[in-house]
């Protein structure tokens, strides 16, 4: 899974970032070939039965198939506090970027920020200069390309207020009233913003920073955001990193969150990497098909016994044909058959990630876009074993 530590490394200026994004994006390939149009108009609204997510506007089922665009969340890992776009943290490439994304197929993006950059230490209100920079991803980024934004506060259950200085939001209730307030605003600025699909509410709660509470913490914060938001989706992860190796297993047998409306718009996120550790590292690494299973296989037993949406909320693998045939496996044996959500996890510059998106693995995800119905083919990876 994506850790902590995989984003406090040495970091590049904001500017190379962005530019090196947007030129590998560009060189990844267009358009992608066989994904089938919905006909849910853009801009819809949508709730879930069982393990479907469905528009408003047409009953219908949707598959959503997108990528993370980091760059918002490095602000909690700068020198500066509350951080310095350009130089802390970059806002996550230009309106081409995007434009690139949707040609290549993708209908969601998912964008990190840090907590303790929106939400300042005196804890009354949101920091306006952030905000605007997220609205910006938002409505003049991500809108014109029809491209939905999952905002995703990627800040591990702990809050930051300056550097090198955290606080555990699960041993505090201070923090855990600060972080459903801090949802409580966000969600009512953007109540009504359909750009947005919908709100995750943590990334990766974490026994290194404590996560035996994050059921109860996560209850208030869908709590206090239906409070001003009935309409958007909301994506909780686990505990333990999201972790779909060990899910049904730290998060227990049934769902651990109620959404209070109904019909209910809640999705759980679990995150997947297949190198042998879990990191998205992957140096020396080998695609392991049994591995992959390993990895997989207690999150669909979850998801087939519950009946609840599902969404790989992150996940990737090295740009390498051997790799990316692993990542078409992983598709045909569970995210299409169970219809799962998926969120590709595009590494930038200001990591040590290996996942970053490239030719190999944009043509295994374009292959992977259409409907469910549409993309279950059978499986014939048997031979991915090291």
């Amino acid at each position: 899974m994506k850790r902590a530590g995989g984003t406090r490394g040495s970091k590049a200026a904001a500017a190379c970032a962005s530019l090196a994004l947007v030129a590998l994006v560009l060189a990844c390939g267009s358009a992608a070939p066989g994904h089938a149009p919905s006909s849910t108009p853009w801009g819809s609204y949508y709730y879930t039965i069982d393990r479907d997510v469905v528009a408003e506007a047409t009953g219908q089922s949707v598959l959503f198939r997108g990528i993370a665009v980091p760059g918002m969340e490095y602000a909690q890992f700068g020198r500066h506090y509350p951080g310095r776009a350009g130089e802390d943290y970059t806002t996550s490439n230009s309106p081409g970027h995007y434009t690139q994304l949707a040609a290549q197929g993708f209908n969601v993006v998912r964008v990190p920020f840090a907590w303790g950059a929106l939400m300042l230490k005196d804890g009354r209100e949101l920091n306006e200069t952030y905000l605007s920079e997220l609205d910006a991803i938002v409505n003049e980024h991500a809108a014109p390309s029809r491209l939905y934004v999952i905002l995703d506060m990627h800040s591990y259950l702990r809050y930051w207020d300056g550097p090198n200085d955290w606080a555990r939001a699960n041993e505090s209730p201070r923090h855990q009233a600060l972080l459903v307030e801090t949802w409580r605003l966000l969600a009512r600025h953007y109540a009504d913003n359909p750009t947005v699909l919908g709100y995750e509410i943590m990334n990766e709660p974490n026994p290194e920073d404590g996560d035996d509470n994050w059921p109860a913490i996560a209850q208030q914060v869908i709590d206090a955001i239906r409070t001003v938001d009935q309409r958007h989706l909301i994506f909780v992860g686990g505990r333990s990193w999201s972790d779909s190796t060990v899910w049904d297993e730290v998060n227990g047998p049934a769902p651990f969150v109620r959404d209070p409306i109904s019909p209910p718009r809640l999705v759980y996120v679990a995150h997947v990497y297949f190198s042998p550790e879990g990191t998205d590292r992957y140096q020396g690494a080998w695609p392991d098909m049994e591995l992959m299973h390993r990895r997989l296989e207690p999150l669909a037993r979850w998801s087939r016994a519950n009946g609840v949406p599902v969404w790989i909320g992150e996940s990737g693998v090295p740009d390498t044909p051997e790799w990316a045939e692993l990542l078409d496996c992983a598709f045909k044996y569970y995210y299409d058959p169970l219809g799962w959500g998926h969120l590709y996890w595009e590494a930038s510059v200001w990591s040590r990630d290996l996942t970053r998106l490239g030719r190999h693995t944009l043509a295994v995800l374009q292959q992977h876009q259409s409907s469910p119905s549409e993309a279950r083919s059978a499986p014939t990876c048997n031979h991915i074993v090291r």
